[in-house]
């Protein structure tokens, strides 16, 4: 006797396999198009139980109004849109600044378009194949391209701090893609992100070495100024563009700089953006920043990071005075020919503003003529932080001078804080001590018969 085949369910019939085997597939009518045909979702399944439990999940959020059909487009075809489209119409409407805008083009261009997930397609998704793409960012990094010296460097292992950028870029964009109905959740949302693993030695990795904080003690700080306060041994002429800030005045024009972004702690935008106007008796007035490297625009000014970034900082009385020597040579190039008066204070012997690539190479350079170790730029606003609250500076006037609210402050710098609360713990203990070697005892007594 032979049993009647299984009946299937509605929606759902069976594939058979070229090499044995089958599958299901699922399908969900959608709505009509545009010309008015009937659109259709399918998926294909092992197990009938999977396909059947899909099929009654889409059909309740057809019921629901939340249906919505798979989209087709990829990754990074998606990132791209999204940052030409609604990306640049929020830094047009003033709502997210130029620099925020090209940081995430520089993370989808170089760690997302290059790699496999780029060509995932929105539908498909997942969060397991985001993590996937963390890790091998994490433990490999990403794939270079071949069309510049530069691209062709072999990959480096990102740091964790890097890594989370890639994520926040990610999931904003398909936060995005989910308020326009093109994938039902973000996938990004709940991602784990991989962390630190310190060495059995306790010194850095190479995976983080780009997030450790590096700093210069106070003497370190002051044989760097006093480097690039030495006259150059030969005055030689500009070799390339990039020279084009070297001049006779040269030596004097750099020492500007770093006394401005080692004693007042600037961000190297800030001190890059200042005009002549910002600067006052004693110190300089925060306005604005520089940006430069941008798609298709050379430079330009934007606001302050956020509002407590606009600020005054005052300069120490030498810094001062290396200033307005700066400024009054800087005088004598208004009226070369070519030169196109920007107003600002650093600049090229054009008149064009500095780029921090220049700047970051100028002070790679000094580093290596002072026999210092090899910091970041940034570390110089670091250096100047961790000194002010090495100094028992109170923690919101440095933050105040420094931009940052009190939290931030304390949070990016609490080993140095944490010293602080170390040593106000031995001086309490040592007070403590006092006390009871004191035998304050009997003074407590008499205190209480009087009160009695």
């Amino acid at each position: 006797m032979t049993s009647e085949p299984r009946k299937l369910p509605d929606g759902i019939r069976v594939i058979t396999l070229k090499g044995g085997g089958k599958h299901y597939k699922a399908r969900v009518e959608g709505e009509r198009d545009a010309e008015g045909k009937r659109t259709e979702v399918t998926q294909n399944f092992v197990k009938l139980s999977d396909a059947v439990a899909w099929r009654r999940a889409q059909l309740v959020s057809k019921d629901r109004g939340t249906f919505l059909k798979p989209s087709d487009q990829r990754l990074g075809a998606y990132l791209r849109e999204w940052l030409d489209g609604p990306e640049m119409d929020r830094v047009r409407m003033g709502t997210l600044r130029m620099r925020s805008w090209s940081d995430n083009d520089k993370t989808v261009r170089r760690l997302v378009l290059p790699c496999a997930i780029a060509q995932v397609p929105l539908s498909k998704l997942t969060t397991d194949a985001l993590e996937t793409h963390y890790l091998t960012l994490f433990e490999k990094g990403s794939p270079r391209k071949t069309d510049s010296a530069h691209d062709s460097k072999k990959p480096r292992p990102l740091g964790v701090r890097s890594v989370r950028g890639v994520h926040v870029t990610i999931s904003g964009a398909l936060e995005g893609a989910r308020k326009r109905k093109l994938i039902a959740t973000n996938p990004a949302r709940g991602a784990k992100l991989p962390k630190k693993r310190p060495a059995p030695n306790g010194t850095v990795t190479v995976d983080d070495e780009d997030d450790v904080m590096r700093v210069l003690s106070r003497a370190q700080l002051n044989h760097l100024l006093a480097t690039a306060a030495r006259p150059p041994a030969e005055v030689r002429k500009p070799t390339s563009k990039h020279d084009s800030y070297r001049s006779p005045l040269a030596h004097d024009r750099w020492l500007a700089l770093w006394h401005v972004l080692a004693t007042g702690g600037l961000r190297p935008s800030e001190a890059l953006g200042l005009v002549r106007d910002d600067v006052k008796l004693t110190g300089v007035r925060i306005r604005r920043s520089l940006t430069t490297g941008l798609k298709g625009i050379k430079w330009r000014l934007d606001p302050p990071k956020n509002k407590r970034s606009a600020r005054f900082v005052s300069l120490p009385a030498a810094s001062m005075a290396v200033l307005r020597t700066h400024l009054n040579e800087q005088k004598t190039e208004h009226t070369a020919k070519g030169y196109i008066d920007n107003g600002f204070v650093f600049a090229l012997t054009n008149g064009s503003p500095l780029s921090l690539r220049m700047v970051r190479r100028r002070f790679r350079t000094l580093l290596k003529s002072a026999e210092l170790p090899q910091i970041r730029l940034y570390d110089l606003r670091h250096t100047h932080i961790t000194l002010f609250l090495d100094a028992g500076v109170k923690v919101h006037r440095v933050a105040k001078r420094a931009g940052h609210s009190p939290a931030v402050t304390h949070a990016t710098y609490c080993h140095v804080t944490d010293e602080g609360e170390a040593d106000a713990l031995a001086q309490f203990e040592a007070h403590y001590a006092a006390i009871d070697s004191a035998k304050a005892q009997p003074t407590l007594t008499l205190v209480a018969e009087s009160a009695a």
